[in-house]
């Protein structure tokens, strides 16, 4: 017999609960970013930006925005390494921009003469007590006046070396990536709703044929001739549909060769789920795992009316005895023992 199907069963409402349980935490990850980006522009600050002149690179530096990206026509060796904890790790170049010189610290172990068209991604940098250094004895070994050379000199240096990957990679992880996700989720979620059979949960119905069609079948099935319901699943004349709040599963009965189930310990054993385990080698598996007993049972049951020729040689494995029971059947069986 048929059960009444109340309008909050619709199947639609069923995927739209799954969407709203998606919607809530990705809609909180997207405000919370969104705030903290708003608040304190780190994202702003942190990024790459591209340069290609002067102005731009005095613009980019009074913003804070010390991270660059340049093309580079020509970059020429000073003649000058950088050291750290007495290994060469770098050298110093440089390049006129305009009618003044720019100089760059270029993460290398063996500088060459001229590097031609370059691309630099490196960070700003206004004092380096190296580069003061640096500069003083480039002027002398040119044999130049140092005031006088140092007012051709941009007094920003972009450091290949002090350039910060980590937090760039950080900036990366934590905010754009989640960012992005989580408008796309909203984005979405809106396309879920308009059409449900594009939903996540409705992804193993392209198994069973046409995955619009397939939905709208069962769809018809569940509002017109819907055989049971009862805890959290519902019964058609061909399929059985399991809802929770995050999921909702599709199983074609007829897809079932064997049943299963069986008890399972979770939390350290304080807490005990029902495991029912459909499967078919050819064509499909699925587990669940239920808190009630009677649930599994249930569908268990109605599964085996619908579909007799289901392999379900561990019918009874849910009738295990109590501990008391067995403490009383061990005692029983000991005495027979001892009066034979």
């Amino acid at each position: 017999m048929k059960e009444k199907q109340s309008h909050s069963e619709h199947l639609s409402l069923l995927l739209f609960k799954n969407t709203v349980a998606i919607l809530i935490p990705a809609i909180i990850v997207f405000a919370v970013i969104f705030w903290v980006t708003y608040r304190y522009p780190i994202v702003f600050r942190l990024s790459t930006h591209p340069v290609e002149s002067l102005e731009e690179m005095q613009d980019w530096y009074e913003k804070e925005c010390y991270n660059i990206r340049m093309d580079i026509s020509a970059l020429n060796y000073t003649g000058y390494d950088y050291y750290e904890n007495g290994k060469q790790i770098g050298a110093y170049y440089y390049a006129f921009m305009g009618n003044e010189c720019v100089f760059f610290l270029i993460r290398t172990k063996e500088p060459e003469s001229t590097i031609k068209q370059t691309v630099v991604q490196g960070k700003m940098l206004a004092e380096s007590a190296s580069m003061d250094a640096m500069k003083h004895e480039f002027a002398t070994a040119m044999n130049l006046d140092y005031e006088t050379f140092n007012a051709l000199v941009n007094p920003i240096m972009v450091s290949e070396i002090d350039y910060s990957y980590l937090e760039v990679l950080l900036l990366w992880l934590l905010i754009i990536i989640p960012y992005v996700i989580t408008g796309w989720m909203i984005l979405r979620s809106v396309v879920w709703t308009i059409q449900p059979y594009k939903h996540p949960s409705t992804k193993v119905l392209a198994d069973f044929g046409d995955r619009r069609l397939v939905y709208e079948e069962i769809r018809s099935q569940f509002h017109n001739r819907l055989v049971k319901h009862n805890y959290n699943y519902f019964f058609t004349e061909e399929y059985l549909i399991i809802s929770s709040w995050w999921k909702t599963d599709f199983v074609r009965i007829d897809f079932i060769k064997y049943i299963s189930r069986h008890v399972i310990q979770t939390h350290h054993g304080k807490k005990q789920l029902y495991r029912l385990t459909m499967s078919n080698p050819e064509k499909m598996f699925y587990e669940k795992d239920f808190a009630s007993e009677a649930c599994a049972d249930e569908i268990m049951a109605e599964l085996i009316r619908m579909s007799p020729q289901i392999d379900n040689r561990t019918m009874n494995i849910f009738d295990l005895p109590k501990p008391e029971e067995e403490q009383v059947v061990r005692e029983e069986t000991q005495d027979t023992k001892e009066e034979a």
